[in-house]
């Protein structure tokens, strides 16, 4: 039987059990960690952004709230010589007196637009705003999501086309309220996390 550490079951419960997600078996422990809250390595941005928004609960929320991050996760990958590698996310949270899942999808399709890649027709279809292309190789599209973080039927994952073949590259939508209640959080929440390292 395995026993973990203080730290362990902390950064442990952060990646997994307090989004109600399952071990993927992706996550990094470190041999010499610096403290023992980081003897794991984050899957995931969620935690930090969700623990920030906890730290400001006293502002006011009529306007809504929006916070990001862009920064690494560590993930097991057997492939590399060291046995992880590192991948870059664009994680962010919307939270107002409503969820605001318009937000973050609004976000996402205006990342996609910076980085000209085009929705795909069928996805295009659906808005003839965005009819404007750019006819990249690669496309985008959202797809139903079954992530545990989230709502049931309140989560989309993120599916870009081209390249090596459809690759779900992000998830997006409103928490799960026993996510809210693991990190102290009382207004729903919309989040988004994204992979960008395939556009670098």
């Amino acid at each position: 039987m395995c026993v973990l550490s203080d730290g362990l079951l902390y950064r442990f419960a952060e990646n997994y059990t307090n989004l109600r997600r399952h071990d993927d078996g992706l996550s990094v422990s470190l041999s010499n960690p610096a403290t023992k809250e980081f003897q794991v390595c984050r899957t995931t941005l969620l935690p930090g952004i969700l623990k920030t928004m906890r730290q400001n609960r006293g502002l006011s929320i009529a306007q809504g709230i929006r916070l990001f991050e862009i920064s690494d996760v560590v993930l097991r990958d057997a492939s590399n010589p060291i046995g992880a590698k590192n991948r870059r996310r664009v994680g962010a949270l919307y939270t107002g007196p409503s969820a605001g899942l318009a937000v973050v999808h609004g976000l996402v399709d205006r990342i996609m637009e910076l980085v000209a890649v085009d929705p795909t027709e069928g996805y295009n279809a659906t808005d003839k705003s965005r009819c404007v292309l750019k006819n990249s190789a690669l496309k985008y599209e959202m797809a139903h999501g079954e992530d545990p973080a989230f709502l049931p039927g309140q989560c989309a994952d993120i599916v870009l086309k081209g390249g090596k073949g459809p690759m779900i590259i992000g998830t997006f939508g409103i928490l799960h309220p026993e996510v809210l209640k693991n990190f102290n959080l009382e207004y729903p929440c919309s989040v988004l996390e994204m992979d960008i390292e395939c556009f670098l």
